[in-house]
């Protein structure tokens, strides 16, 4: 028996009150306690399950009901606890050994009888969550967009619309990135900042000098040309490095100037 992680609780419990109170849960997140009194890092992966069951629920009640007996007598919490499990296998490509053992426990968490339910399910969600993914349980003429379907987390009815708004289908595929967190971006007011303090602050860490050094005059060049375009843009930040080492060393331009 595995112990549960506090994420994937805060998760289920913050569903299971959205779902309770008609609220959206960001809104539950935001407002709860407990999704600030646990570690940070528990808190963001609590969010990352939260709002990715909650947008595609639908497709994850279409994984999971193939294996349920029946499943409209499958009780609220139960089902809930079950859909994280199959959103991480599905969509966050969570081992299956881990996501069953750990969704066994969050359903044990509120119902110790359905603990034998759940592991018999999530095992069959683990050993045909690619051919889902896939689609290859579907029609042929079908597949297109059952597959985009199950990738977006989206209804077919929108995929199909999707789909007819671009010249090729494959152009539908710009949309696959909808469930994916967006990026951390830092603007710098550039009017008000030189490149001198952050090249100085990026030289005086050791550490990141292999990966600097060949970087250097392009990093330069970003941050003093075209002073209203440039945007700091960072998928993550290392709590190890300065703030300004992290934020440079992926630095991108904008594609547009900023308004006067």
């Amino acid at each position: 028996m595995s112990k549960l992680s506090p994420a994937r609780k805060l998760a289920l419990d913050v569903l299971m009150e959205a779902d309770r109170r008609g609220m959206y849960a960001r809104d539950v997140l935001s407002s709860r306690a407990s999704a600030k009194a646990i570690d940070q890092r528990d808190s963001a992966f609590a969010a990352r399950l939260a709002l990715g069951v909650a947008a595609t629920q639908g497709i994850l009640d279409e994984l999971l009901d193939q294996f349920l007996d029946k499943p409209k007598k499958v009780a609220p919490r139960v089902r809930m606890a079950l859909r994280i499990s199959a959103f991480e296998m599905l969509y966050l490509h969570t081992p299956g050994r881990v996501a069953v053992s750990q969704g066994v426990e969050l359903v044990r968490s509120g119902a110790k009888s359905a603990a034998g339910l759940a592991n018999a399910v999530l095992h069959k969600v683990a050993d045909n969550v690619e051919d889902f993914a896939t689609a290859s349980d579907v029609d042929e003429s079908d597949r297109r967009l059952v597959r985009l379907s199950r990738l977006m987390g989206l209804p077919r009815w929108l995929c199909a619309r999707i789909m007819a708004s671009f010249d090729t289908p494959e152009g539908a595929l710009n949309f696959a990135g909808n469930l994916a967190p967006a990026p951390l971006a830092l603007h710098e007011n550039a009017f008000a900042t030189q490149p001198g303090p952050y090249i100085s602050q990026l030289l005086s860490s050791r550490a990141a000098m292999p990966r600097l050094m060949p970087r250097l005059p392009l990093l330069r060049v970003c941050l003093s040309v075209l002073p209203r375009w440039h945007l700091i843009s960072t998928r993550s930040l290392s709590p190890q490095l300065p703030r300004a080492l992290a934020a440079a060393l992926r630095l991108v331009p904008v594609v547009a100037p900023r308004p006067m």
